[in-house]
């Protein structure tokens, strides 16, 4: 992650688009729960968003949307580390 904000690639037009993009389909996941459920698999995010599986896993697995884009909470689920993400009931949402 550092890195990428070193580069300055985090501002690219494109970089940011497909972040937002993310959240997006992040917040739609999360909404259409029930129950407080927030658990989602990067290829169900994938197929959602359009973006790549890979760039998602290494959106969460950096800390990329926390780091770049503020909502806090998107990590590996616990016993499923790379496979389903858990997603705060109340991602996105203003405190």
């Amino acid at each position: 992650m550092h890195a990428l904000q070193e580069s300055g690639a985090t501002q690219d037009k494109a970089f940011r688009r497909n972040g937002h993009k993310l959240i997006a389909s992040i917040k739609r996941r999360v909404k259409d729960g029930q129950a407080g459920v927030g658990m989602v698999s990067p290829q169900i995010l994938a197929r959602d968003s359009g973006l790549p599986e890979n760039w998602i896993w290494n959106a969460v697995e950096s800390n990329l949307i926390e780091a770049e884009f503020k909502p806090q909470g998107v990590k590996w689920a616990h016993g499923f580390e790379g496979k389903i993400i858990h997603v705060p009931i109340d991602f996105g949402k203003d405190l």
